[in-house]
Parts: structure tokens; sequence; C-alpha cells
């Protein structure tokens, strides 16, 4: 269907910057916004079949701060941004991942604070 295919002129999405809490806002669709938010050229990561990060592709090599840990041991440096997609398009996040996402590095900072003895 073409009119589900269309590109939202704004989405919502969830940043996450170092040392912050994750953020809910409402950004415009387009490659500019993105690149001025991460501060350079984009890496979009799939997260899963629903989400998108969009993170600084030189973000490592220009030194930006550590944001947080993956599972698999990387660490994500610099802002990230969670979007959805529709195709190759970025969409907006369901309003309940923004609690989700809040949740989840919530948890995560946590423990990397030794504050919790988690182990998930």
């Amino acid at each position: 269907d073409v009119e589900m295919m269309k590109k939202e002129k704004k989405i919502k999405v969830v940043i996450v910057e170092p040392n912050q809490l994750p953020r809910m806002e409402t950004i415009n669709n387009n490659l500019e916004t993105f690149q001025k938010l991460v501060g350079g050229y984009i890496e979009v990561v799939r997260s899963n079949e629903f989400i998108d990060m969009i993170i600084n592709e030189e973000g490592k090599l220009i030194g930006l701060e550590p944001n947080f840990g993956l599972r698999n041991g990387d660490v994500i440096v610099g802002t990230a941004i969670f979007a959805s997609h529709k195709g190759e398009e970025f969409a907006s996040l369901p309003d309940d991942w923004d609690e989700f996402i809040h949740k989840k590095f919530t948890e995560t900072r946590l423990r990397k604070h030794g504050q919790t003895n988690r182990t998930d």
C-alpha cells in the first residue's frame, strides 16, 4: 500500500546521550536532523525487526564519550537515537517503547554503578 509507505515528516524517537536518562522527542525525519543529533555521519544499526539505532559512524575514531554497552561486549559512544522503520524509511516509535527503553537504560546504568546485583 503506497499510502502506508509514505515517509513521516516528523517522528517520535528516543534519544540517549552519555550520562543522561533517555528522552522521547519528536524530531524532523530527515538526514540533517539525525546528523546534527549524533554530531556527524550516521550509522544505522538494526536492533531488532522493529527498532533501529542511529549513531555517529565515526564516534569511536573521533573519541566520543562512551554511552552504553551492548550484550556482545561492544560499547556505543556518543548520542544514540532509537527509531522504528517502515520499509527503508525511519518511523515513529510506538508510545510504549519510550517506557521500555527508559526502563532498560535505567536498569543498565544502575547495574553499571553497582546499585543492583541483577545479572540479566
